[in-house]
């Protein structure tokens, strides 16, 4: 740029500044495009997390707007598509497209499950630890063990008899 942008307010206008992604894309590469299944795939899954398409099997993912979080729903992702399970530590040590391709292509199969969305209903059934916690909390005189307590300072009380009535303990500061 020749000079900064200039709003009517004589401020920079932030809006009319390009992207610090705009002169990352290509990085000085040739855009190679991805030659084989696996390359095809996992090109698709970077072009969904990195919202670009201005890459190629060359890329470094972190170099063009990846970071810490989305290598780990690129891990999840390839799970699901390759049914290789992957450590971010692998993704870190192997950024290049064509990389990570050769990884996938070297790895054991380890299948994904999806975890299935259970029906609607009124109510669900409670795990043993929730059926032993409720059971606990019947008994006269149970523990408040499992209570969380909190403390809320109130500057003006308007009410205080419905909060006399109230189950909420209060103590007045004097």
């Amino acid at each position: 740029m020749d000079e900064l942008p200039i709003n009517s307010n004589g401020k920079l206008d932030k809006t009319k500044l390009p992207s610090p992604l705009d002169n990352l894309t290509n990085n000085g590469q040739d855009i190679i495009a991805p030659s084989n299944p696996i390359e095809i795939n996992l090109f698709e899954i970077w072009k969904g997390l990195l919202n670009t398409k201005e890459f190629g099997i060359k890329h470094n993912f972190f170099e063009i707007g990846g970071h810490s979080l989305k290598a780990t729903r690129l891990i999840s992702a390839i799970h699901k598509e390759f049914n290789v399970r992957l450590e971010l530590k692998q993704i870190f040590a192997n950024p290049v497209l064509e990389q990570q391709a050769l990884l996938i292509e070297s790895s054991l199969k380890d299948n994904f499950n999806e975890i299935v969305k259970v029906a609607e209903n009124d109510l669900y059934p409670v795990s043993d630890a929730q059926r032993r916690l409720w059971l606990l909390s019947q008994f006269d005189g149970a523990s408040l063990a499992y209570n969380m307590s909190s403390v809320m300072e109130l500057d003006t009380i308007t009410d205080l008899e419905s909060l006399k009535k109230s189950d909420i303990c209060y103590s007045r500061k004097t």
